[in-house]
């Protein structure tokens, strides 16, 4: 239709624009749109048809198959306080939010270890509101006995712990947060800070565990297991303080305590043994690797920083990563020739992450003495133990672990 009313339209807007001279070129225009437009429309829609009819018939491309065969690596992560802070990635948080669930777990603001035996672990989970006793398992025992994230077979095992000592302590989750949970409720039970009257410690004889002592409105008292190496005395009385400060309907914050408790945790080396089955809140460790490159000067037959041109941009810094850029983790404002005095990698991880150790050089079969391998470039495959005739160039690779 459109088309048509070309033959119309485009002569009166080259008349009105340019008289007669304009009413001609319009009629062209115009008489040109007539035939091109409904061939073009007509074309467009046949090709809508066949797009549609291909995309319907044709199978999954390979690379829909492969996102559909996609599988997440971990667990989703769990995030804290009604607002949904993010912090780094944990696993036995991680845990937390698959095993006891979005709907109880929801407004978390910290998770406290009480208590581990094997697979078995229960922790006291700190809210604005409340606190939840929960109990879950290792990653490895919940996949082997195949346990979903919302439903827990009633005669399942390996949550001995949390059934011999935790079962009875406080009140049903069903009831705390007025809602049914179905089988899942029987490993998490709560208390409203409401129903809370006071919060104490009961120190055992041995020293490795204590007893935190909740009473409710009603009298009853709860016993918690806490052992000791998983709560500090500092982090216990910035507890018991947030307790009874939210006892009778008030709300805690648990920030300072949060704090206090990781800071127990990173100097305790209870973080970092998890094969011998440590267990903390922080994940496993991460090594900082650092590679240290020096060139050789053959006029004063020594071995020192980099120093020829091709060098100034990156090698010259002394400190690079493993393809012998600069090292993106040499401290904020140090400037290259204070980098490439340092005898030890200057380098760091953001504030998240506190080192474990010192440094140290990797020494092994494939190194001399002192780690060091030799080659002609740096950007050359073949690295040796032992310096050739126009070997120039050597580096060494320092690690630092961080928690």
């Amino acid at each position: 239709m459109e088309g048509v009313l070309d033959i119309v339209r485009k002569p009166a807007e080259g008349l009105r624009r340019q008289g007669a001279r304009g009413l001609v070129k319009g009629i062209g225009t115009g008489l040109a749109g007539t035939i091109v437009k409904p061939v073009v429309g007509v074309s467009d829609a046949v090709s809508d048809i066949i797009a549609g009819i291909s995309s319907t018939a044709a199978s999954e491309s390979e690379a829909k198959r492969r996102r559909r065969a996609r599988q997440r690596k971990r667990l989703p992560r769990l995030l804290f306080g009604p607002l949904g802070a993010i912090r780094r990635w944990n696993e036995k948080e991680a845990e937390l939010l698959a095993q006891v669930g979005s709907d109880v777990i929801s407004g978390l603001v910290e998770p406290v270890l009480l208590a581990s035996e094997d697979a078995n672990h229960v922790f006291l989970l700190l809210f604005e509101d409340m606190v939840i006793v929960a109990g879950i398992t290792d990653a490895a025992q919940r996949l082997s006995t195949q346990i979903t994230p919302s439903i827990f077979p009633g005669d399942l095992r390996p949550r001995d712990l949390f059934q011999r000592e935790f079962a009875n302590v406080l009140r049903p989750i069903d009831d705390i947060l007025k809602r049914r949970f179905g089988r899942a409720s029987c490993f998490a039970r709560g208390l409203r800070f409401t129903d809370l009257h006071s919060a104490s410690v009961e120190t055992c004889s041995s020293n490795e565990t204590s007893n935190l002592i909740l009473q409710d409105s009603a009298g009853a008292r709860s016993l918690l297991r806490v052992e000791s190496k998983y709560l500090g005395a500092s982090a216990e009385g910035l507890l018991l303080a947030g307790l009874n400060s939210a006892a009778g309907g008030g709300q805690a914050d648990w920030a300072v305590f949060g704090a206090e408790m990781r800071a127990e945790l990173r100097n305790s080396d209870i973080v970092l043994d998890k094969k011998g089955g440590g267990l903390g809140l922080r994940s496993s460790t991460r090594e900082l690797v650092v590679f240290e490159v020096e060139r050789f000067e053959r006029i004063r037959r020594k071995w020192g920083t980099p120093f020829l041109p091709a060098d100034k941009k990156q090698l010259s810094w002394r400190w690079v990563d493993d393809k012998g850029r600069r090292h993106c983790r040499i401290r904020k404002g140090l400037t290259r020739k204070e980098s490439a005095r340092c005898a030890e990698p200057p380098c760091e991880l953001s504030s998240y992450f506190q080192p474990v150790g010192a440094w140290s050089v990797d020494v092994n079969e494939r190194t001399d003495d002192e780690g060091w391998t030799y080659s002609i470039a740096w950007k050359r495959s073949g690295w040796s133990s032992k310096p050739g005739l126009l070997d120039d160039v050597r580096r060494r690779r320092w690690v630092r672990s961080h928690i």
